[in-house]
């Protein structure tokens, strides 16, 4: 199938990681004094920031400083600036996500690309909203690997360029701390976390908003609409699905044929879920891609790349059994599950 498709890359390597061994509360207690910088006993979010963009933060303090941010950042922050005194108070939420964080550093392969990559089937949404986008970039992986290959121009001095259609973003490569808060590839290489970084800077370039950490700006949600724009120079049409469609027969003809067509490597074709989902297994206000389409069957991926298996009958109220984030439902409970369809003609790139 074609969203299994493999393809053969060369490999741009970097240092390995040292040994992950301490607890949160210890680096952060270590490093404290040398991180704030005015030496006020807090950490501020700029001073956090600078940290993010710090190549130099690598390993356990890049987990440390990648906890802190995620619970400085987005609507719902439960964390303004740190003070030292104030260490112990977030522990609770704090340590699940520094010890998830040292796992991912811990077996990080920090080439671009490694063999066989992409590959869809280890591509992870990480702790970020940007669903929105890595699902478009699924689509882009299912269409054809090297599609990701060729947007990826890598630079000396740690430098890439990111090219999004006729948009080319110059950016430096991810940092520990960048990477530890992005999506992962399963020791697939770091090319997501460049992708979101790259992004992150196309977004905030055209909202004009001075962002100094550039995954600020697609972490907490967004629309799949302008990036699909942005990498196909096409006008993406769109399918209310859902509740208010008046004539659900029709629309799942027409998404079963927009789904035909992705498997003919014709178009690039995202859904999108409401704040309420019924359906075990489904995400609200998650954004999926379709990968084509099998008999009356629309083939979806979810960029969490997870497995699930329905603990009933599988269909609308118990969900549909799922591997690596692919499963199948029929196009009419498509419509009776997901918001809007969001589909535009393939890039060329």
């Amino acid at each position: 199938m074609a969203y299994l498709g493999l393809i053969f890359v060369s490999v741009l390597a970097y240092p390995t990681h040292p040994p992950l061994e301490r607890t949160f509360v210890e680096v952060v207690r270590s490093q404290f004094a040398s991180w704030d910088t005015n030496h006020d006993q807090i950490l501020s979010r700029a001073e956090v920031d600078a940290l993010v963009n710090n190549p130099a933060i690598r390993g356990e303090e890049a987990a440390a400083v990648a906890t802190i941010k995620r619970l400085q950042r987005g609507k719902k922050a439960t964390l303004e600036d740190l003070p030292l005194a104030d260490l112990p108070k977030i522990l609770k939420d704090a340590a699940p996500k520094y010890r998830s964080m040292v796992k991912k550093l811990s077996n990080l392969n920090q080439a671009i690309f490694s063999e066989n990559e992409p590959s869809l089937i280890k591509i992870h949404q990480g702790p970020m909203g940007n669903c929105f986008m890595l699902a478009p970039v699924g689509s882009l992986v299912n269409l054809d690997p090297a599609t990701i290959r060729k947007m990826i121009k890598v630079l000396p001095d740690r430098k890439v360029e990111v090219a999004f259609g006729a948009s080319k973003i110059l950016t430096d490569l991810p940092t520990d701390v960048e990477i530890a808060m992005g999506g992962r590839t399963e020791n697939g290489g770091i090319y997501l976390n460049i992708l979101e970084k790259a992004y992150g800077r196309l977004v905030a370039s055209r909202k004009h908003s001075d962002v100094e950490s550039a995954t600020d700006a697609i972490a907490s949600g967004g629309s799949a609409t302008p990036f699909l724009q942005a990498v196909t120079s096409d006008k993406p049409k769109h399918l209310r699905l859902g509740p208010k469609q008046k004539n659900p027969d029709k629309a799942a003809l027409e998404l079963l044929e927009v789904a035909k067509m992705v498997g003919e490597h014709k178009s690039l074709a995202v859904l999108g879920t409401a704040t309420e989902v019924k359906t075990k297994g489904i995400s609200p206000k998650h954004a999926y891609a379709i990968l084509g389409a099998e008999g009356s069957n629309i083939i979806i991926w979810n960029p969490h790349g997870q497995t699930y298996r329905p603990k009933g009958t599988a269909g609308i109220e118990f969900g549909y059994p799922t591997t690596h984030g692919i499963f199948k439902v029929p196009a009419s409970e498509v419509v009776q599950i997901f918001l809007g369809l969001t589909h535009c003609a393939v890039p060329k790139i």
